[in-house]
């Protein structure tokens, strides 16, 4: 590693974050994710890429909305997707780049 920087993808998508830990084939995720996956291979050659487990959506939606996640990001910069930005899940305190593949 190039880089002592940590960075943590921010994501609430259980497909992508199942992709990222096993590093088989990704046909299983769609659209915009699969571009996700390919942005963190590149960061990987330089830098550690981690996601974030805890912010992963396995509650129901009212529930996740009222979960407390700010405190249990550890990145030094995080990737955000839109969703988790519009919900407020994020640490002010860190560098926040937001995520938009079109």
């Amino acid at each position: 590693m190039a880089s002592n920087i940590k960075i943590e993808w921010l994501t609430k998508s259980l497909a992508m974050y199942n992709a990222f830990v096993s590093e088989k084939s990704v046909a299983h995720v769609r659209g915009g994710r699969v571009y996700e996956l390919l942005a963190i291979d590149v960061l990987k050659k330089n830098y550690e890429v981690a996601i974030n487990k805890v912010l992963i959506k396995t509650t129901n939606t009212i529930s996740y909305i009222f979960q407390n996640h700010k405190s249990k990001i550890n990145g030094d910069i995080c990737v955000i997707d839109p969703y988790l930005l519009a919900l407020g899940k994020f640490n002010g305190k860190k560098r926040i780049l937001q995520l938009c593949i079109i």
